[in-house]
């Protein structure tokens, strides 16, 4: 190539950018249009290796929770009416939610339960109205009262609006998402239920208030990395297609919640605990964005973490002192799949 061809390929390819078409994948779906969404989420927990000792003798794993050879599995099932009664600025100002189903189970151990107040949202309506000055949602049960603590926990974003690019996009064009943005992300619509009734219910939102605060400053660290990659044609509607693959790495401290967690046994004994995780997260998945409607088509996702575990207890037992050393890893993988069609 000449040196006038080198000088100026970058402007050929510049210009070449520009005339390719741009799609605006945004969210701008018309007044009241109604979507049924189905989310499903599948999250597996496996035991690979568990060691301990009481000062500096081997012990039983079981005697610090071994959960054996079979893995834990938790599912999540949430179908839900969105009604869109007004949409402004690439959000809802008004949104009408009725929640048609709701269940979250776990199997463990060999034994499965439902969570047994999960559906108390079942069947009811939740508005959710933009507040200009506050930049925020009020959100409150239509025709029926509920619990305050749950609408609280529920959040506007079911249509993964968080992985929208801020501007009209080309194929191949390549954006991020930070970490403070990433709750509806991983949990989209938020948390729609009870997960503990009864008498520990105290202690499991104890031990869950725990985990948010230990998994902050990790999923504060995490970026997803979207790429467009163009249009296409699916069940016969036009939707762009945005590739997504995250990764991160962090060593939160659980000292606390493993302090909660003992805490919530029947005993008097006092723990001092020191415990951190060793994570290794990575994922990708793709979401379908209905390019004509302005909304979410389909989302799906997988995810897999490695995870070691380091705790070191000391407890007195009849004036004896104890130390207790426990060394796990466990091998975590999660899906995630998402679909609205109009009822």
């Amino acid at each position: 190539m000449s040196k006038t061809g080198l000088v100026l390929a970058p402007s050929l390819l510049g210009l070449l950018a520009l005339a390719l078409p741009a799609d605006e994948v945004a969210f701008h779906p018309k007044a009241d249009l109604e979507l049924k969404k189905e989310l499903r989420v599948t999250a597996e927990f496996k035991q690979e290796k568990v060691t301990a000792t009481v000062n500096g003798e081997p012990a039983p794993p079981d005697s610090f929770g071994d959960l054996g050879d079979k893995p834990a599995i938790v599912k999540l099932a949430v179908d839900a009416t969105d009604k869109y009664v007004q949409t402004k600025e690439g959000r809802p100002t008004e949104l009408l939610r009725t929640f048609d189903s709701l269940r979250l189970s776990a199997e463990a151990g060999g034994e499965a339960h439902d969570a047994p107040s999960f559906d108390a949202l079942e069947g009811k309506t939740v508005r959710f109205k933009w507040n200009a000055d506050s930049e925020s949602y009020e959100k409150s049960l239509v025709d029926s009262k509920g619990d305050d603590a749950l609408l609280a926990q529920l959040s506007d974003d079911f249509d993964l609006r968080v992985l929208l690019p801020a501007k009209k996009v080309t194929e191949g064009e390549t954006w991020e998402v930070t970490g403070d943005r990433l709750l509806p992300f991983f949990l989209p619509g938020g948390v729609t239920g009870e997960i503990a009734s009864g008498s520990d219910k105290e202690e499991i939102a104890s031990a869950i208030a725990e985990v948010r605060a230990a998994l902050g400053k990790f999923q504060e660290d995490m970026k997803v990395v979207c790429k467009y990659k163009g249009a296409r044609d699916e069940g016969g509607e036009r939707v762009g297609v945005i590739d997504f693959t995250f990764a991160n790495k962090g060593k939160p401290d659980l000292s606390r919640l493993i302090q909660t967690i003992a805490a919530a046994e029947e005993t008097d004994i006092h723990f001092d605990v020191d415990a951190s995780a060793d994570i290794d997260l990575q994922g990708s998945g793709t979401l379908l964005w209905n390019l004509a409607g302005g909304r979410v088509q389909s989302f799906a996702m997988h995810s897999e973490a490695g995870v070691d575990l380091d705790v070191k207890m000391e407890f007195a037992v009849e004036s004896q002192n104890v130390e207790a050393l426990v060394k796990a890893r466990f091998a975590c993988k999660a899906d995630w799949s998402l679909t609205a069609t109009k009822p």
